[in-house]
């Protein structure tokens, strides 16, 4: 079904318009039923529709719940879900993680889907030992870091249609606020370099979209910034609440949006709970409010 639903897109996407080169333009076009029929053509078999009503629901995600320390089904073994910066890695930190995966574990490291990283087969007796070096060549392993929460697409360092660094937005975001919010339950921020949506920043709690922002005569790197997004069950479009933001101030705004969240929430709602009850007028007005944009 997968293939088939592949060739749908190889027929019906649009390949000669880079800017609508997704299957997302294709599903919206032709609706659900449509592809499903086109794939049909594509299929030896009748698929099996499933009436949704019928399904159990899905468990509630827990974007970062792979993060820290968990229990393998291995009796005595542990895994550790490790926090990278946006998905980077210097040199030296991947030789570590190399020396801690053959020293302290079975030689094996594990990818996910959120630019972190997983380190099975720890033994208990090593965890707090891991966890230190871990630490000392800087990398997060607690589920509440900031860093855990956050992605980035390849930015303009290496990607030709990215209007900002975001690679480089994200480590001056983790370094503002890593240190001064305490985020529980965290707060997951998406920032993606262009209208391609690499990093999903339309259902962040918190999406950054790359634009060039006029400064002067100049025009810089810089962010419109969205809040309010969300997948599965809680699925959500952010809304736009601060536009043509440069680079350099946008960990400064998206402090003052999580400070106004810390301030106004109602006791330990979650930051999207928390911007559905609002108008993106009145999340821009509480967070211009607060000291990093006030002064």
């Amino acid at each position: 079904m997968a293939a088939a639903i592949v060739r749908v897109f190889h027929d019906e996407g649009d390949r000669n318009d880079r800017q609508k080169a997704r299957f997302k333009y294709v599903l919206d076009r032709m609706g659900l039923d449509g592809v499903l029929d086109a794939a049909k053509k594509h299929l030896s078999f009748e698929p099996l529709r499933f009436p949704r009503e019928e399904c159990e629901p899905r468990p509630e995600a827990v974007r970062n719940a792979h993060v820290g320390v968990h229990p393998q089904k291995q009796e005595g073994f542990s895994y550790i879900g490790v926090a990278q910066m946006a998905g980077r890695l210097e040199p030296e930190q991947m030789l570590a993680l190399a020396d801690l995966a053959d020293h302290y574990g079975s030689g094996e490291l594990r990818l996910t889907v959120w630019q972190n990283l997983l380190l099975p087969d720890v033994r208990n007796g090593d965890l707090q030992t891991v966890q230190r070096k871990l630490e000392d060549t800087g990398l997060g392993w607690k589920g509440t870091d900031l860093r855990a929460n956050l992605i980035a697409c390849t930015g303009n360092a290496g990607c030709k249609f990215a209007l900002s660094n975001t690679k480089q937005s994200a480590r001056d975001i983790v370094a503002r606020l890593e240190n001064r919010l305490q985020l529980d339950p965290p707060v997951n921020i998406h920032i993606t370099g262009c209208v391609h949506s690499c990093a999903q920043h339309y259902i962040g709690d918190i999406g950054l979209i790359g634009a060039k922002v006029e400064a002067g005569d100049d025009m810089v790197d810089g962010y419109h910034i969205l809040a309010g997004g969300g997948y599965g069950e809680a699925a959500a479009l952010g809304r736009e609440i601060f536009r043509d933001i440069t680079a350099p101030d946008a960990p400064r705004v998206v402090e003052a949006m999580l400070t106004a969240y810390l301030e106004h929430r109602d006791g330990g709602e979650s930051f999207a709970r928390w911007t559905s009850r609002y108008s993106p007028k009145q999340i821009k007005e509480m967070s211009e409010r607060q000291p990093a944009l006030a002064g």
